[in-house]
């Protein structure tokens, strides 16, 4: 799916909620973060490969390595499970750096980049 078909999807959402402030408001911002969270979804992706990403800092590394012990403590979750890891550790990476996300708002922008980077 390219990006322009994920923008006009989002423009046919847009359309459908423009009587509903909230739902309205938070797919704008959706569509907004989609192109900048990208990164977040790569350094999530490194994480549970095993990869240690070096573009973020060392508080960022201990707050993941605190909250996903389990992707640390050489226990082999399936991969289902490293797919929830992932989104949650982008999710985090988006909020973190878009603070006025909510959860929702930014696990919905990192799984629509993860979409988007998969299928170029």
């Amino acid at each position: 799916m390219s990006f322009n078909r994920i923008l006009e999807f989002f423009s046919s959402l847009l359309n459908k909620f423009r009587g509903n402030t909230a739902v309205y408001n938070s797919l704008t911002y959706i569509e907004d973060l989609v192109p900048k969270v990208g990164p977040f979804v790569k350094i999530a992706g490194d994480i549970i490969v095993g990869i240690t990403p070096t573009s973020i800092d060392d508080a960022t590394w201990a707050f993941i390595k605190s909250k996903y012990p389990q992707l640390f403590d050489g226990s082999n979750p399936d991969k289902d499970v490293l797919k929830l890891y992932a989104l949650g550790i982008a999710t985090d990476l988006v909020q973190q750096r878009f603070p006025g996300a909510s959860t929702t708002v930014a696990r919905a922008a990192a799984q629509i980049a993860y979409l988007v980077q998969k299928n170029k």
